[in-house]
């Protein structure tokens, strides 16, 4: 009789349950109706947690509590404070908000109450939010593991905001950036290729009119002003990919074509720069480009370098070597300059000694010898100042001695021999 009477009253007790998680339910969406975002969040977790406890004609009580369960999580997602609380608040939202809107019985009714609740702008809200965070901490990972982990937990956030939003630049921009980090390049390119497409989808109106390639007076202020402000970054980043794999036309068609969009921008004239420097093969193309450039700048010493050093390798010294003490003349403590040109009259007295070792007259040994000294009293204040820049580089010291020996300069040869053996110790 007992065991009778014990399970009686289990059923009883269950049956009270099932009928008091509907009764929770609602009691939480009065609190969420008044704000009260936490206490409806945790009221709902606790009443929705076991689906058994919701037989067939109990269902619609479920969905309303899964419903209010995604507009409480993304609720708390949109808030400094709570968001800490309850990381991974977003994807929640996101994922019982999916739960809802993929049910076939409940999923038309929930449709037409999410849109009067603006339920997919908070939940996307809270997604991108979230995974801006992820995104900003990957950076300040302590490791290559936790980075990863930390790109990886902004993906699923940034990716579940594309399904609400898909054609918002930001999302997508923030998208391909996130696959870059996480090595992923192909879907980089397909997130970063988006976001230009729907950037030009929406605001350009013509590709070969300058002064009418964006809708400038209408878009004056709001998505445009913020979507502009990533065009550049996102054809920079589209065109180092695509450099990367060795398709350097295509990233320069693209850098080209952003002209017509951001015409006056110097990092996407650096970045075509950049690429034409790393393709010997488009070098007699790239000369007008960086002639065109330092001739619209020249004070800006980074493009003469850079094409000083692009004359070098392609053989023609001289040329490179004119913009060096070009460079030099403009900033004396410029390192890049001073090490090309100290190297450059080394490296002559070096070829000269080497046609010496060749010369049989005494004459000619004589003048030979007296040209090597030349070249090094030439690059002997270029390596002073290489010194001063950089006073524990062991390499400046050595060719120091061996220049000041050659030419006599014993004192100072003794100085830096000191200095090399200190080094040394």
């Amino acid at each position: 009789m007992k065991q009778i009477i014990s399970l009686l009253l289990s059923t009883l007790i269950l049956g009270s349950l099932a009928i008091a998680q509907p009764s929770q339910i609602t009691g939480a969406v009065i609190r969420y109706d008044d704000g009260k975002f936490e206490e409806a969040y945790t009221m709902l977790k606790k009443a929705t947690a076991n689906e058994d406890l919701f037989p067939e004609k109990k269902q619609k009580a479920l969905y309303k509590g899964y419903y209010y369960t995604a507009l409480a999580a993304a609720r708390i997602s949109n808030d400094t404070g709570l968001s800490k609380k309850y990381p991974g608040a977003a994807l929640e939202a996101h994922q019982m908000f999916q739960k809802v809107m993929n049910n076939d019985v409940y999923s038309k009714k929930w449709k037409n109450t999410a849109k009067n609740d603006n339920a997919e702008n908070v939940i996307w809200f809270g997604l991108y939010n979230e995974g801006l965070t992820s995104f900003n901490k990957g950076g300040d990972a302590p490791d290559e593991e936790s980075r990863m982990s930390t790109y990886q937990s902004a993906l699923d956030n940034f990716a579940a905001a594309a399904t609400y939003k898909g054609d918002h630049i930001l999302t997508q921009r923030m998208l391909g950036a996130t696959y870059l980090n996480l090595k992923d390049s192909a879907n980089a390119i397909a997130s970063l290729e988006k976001a230009l497409e729907t950037y030009r989808g929406k605001y350009v109106v013509s590709e070969t009119n300058t002064a009418d390639a964006v809708k400038l007076a209408k878009f004056a202020n709001g998505d445009f002003v913020q979507d502009s402000g990533q065009v550049s970054y996102m054809v920079q980043q589209l065109a180092v990919i695509y450099d990367a794999k060795s398709e350097p036309r295509k990233a320069l068609d693209l850098l080209e074509s952003s002209k017509q969009i951001i015409p006056d921008d110097p990092n996407v004239k650096r970045q075509e720069l950049n690429i034409y420097n790393r393709n010997p093969e488009l070098f007699e193309e790239s000369k007008a480009k960086f002639e065109a450039a330092i001739k619209a700048d020249p004070s800006d010493l980074p493009i003469k370098l850079a094409y000083a050093n692009l004359l070098e390798r392609n053989g023609e010294v001289e040329e490179a070597i004119s913009l060096y003490k070009d460079a030099h003349s403009q900033d004396g403590d410029n390192l890049q300059a001073n090490y090309y040109l100290a190297a450059y009259y080394i490296n002559k007295a070096v070829e000269m000694n080497t046609e010496k070792a060749k010369m049989t007259k005494e004459a000619d040994i004589d003048a030979a010898d007296v040209k090597i000294k030349d070249l090094m009293n030439e690059s002997y204040p270029y390596l002073v100042k290489l010194h001063e820049l950089q006073p524990n580089e062991r390499e400046w010291l050595s060719q120091l001695v061996q220049v000041t020996g050659f030419t006599g300069k014993d004192d100072e040869m003794m100085e830096y021999s000191k200095k090399l053996g200190d080094l040394n110790k």
